[in-house]
């Protein structure tokens, strides 16, 4: 038989005495701060633990779903960017609105013929022709672009214009 009481629950002390995992615990008196040990163990793994939950927390990168990157920021220096409508954008040098050694390959979809445009430099804008929806859309403007085709005959087609494109970004 287990002992409830000890010399000091006299004294108004809280001395329940019990078994727990196998052994023998005495209830630390009322009002201690040794409930569950020693109390700057406690706060100091407490604190360590947050700490390092914080830390971990803020070094991760954000996870941004697919659809919350808008269309204009797709646009990288030095990458191939897809666009629906079989049209890959290669973008060699990217400062804000300017590009600079543009390439745009575009596959013509009845028969796949291809064309490729070409230019030293270009200017991005966000949104359509309208100038809105800048979340979906970009418009680019090239100057005096090189196209290069070939025509449903199979000529070879070439000659220099000014060209603006609408892209909407996969979704």
């Amino acid at each position: 038989m287990l002992p409830n009481k000890s010399d000091r629950a006299d004294e108004g002390e809280r001395v329940q005495v019990g078994l727990v995992f196998g052994r023998l615990w005495r209830a630390p008196p009322h009002g201690s701060s040794a409930t569950l040990g020693s109390s700057h163990f406690m706060k100091n793994t407490f604190i360590i633990l947050l700490s390092g939950l914080l830390f971990y927390a803020c070094s991760q990168k954000q996870a941004t779903p697919s659809g919350s990157t808008s269309a204009i920021d797709l646009i990288q220096s030095g990458t191939d960017t897809t666009w629906p409508g079989d049209i890959t954008l290669h973008v060699t040098k990217r400062d804000g609105q300017s590009l600079q050694g543009v390439q745009i390959n575009h596959t013509l979809p009845p028969d796949g013929r291809k064309v490729t445009y070409t230019a030293d430099s270009a200017t991005v804008l966000p949104g359509n022709d309208k100038g809105d929806d800048p979340e979906h859309y970009i418009k680019i403007v090239i100057h005096g672009a090189k196209a290069e085709g070939v025509t449903a005959s199979g000529e070879k087609v070439s000659s220099v214009e000014d060209v603006t494109l609408v892209l909407k970004k996969q979704m």
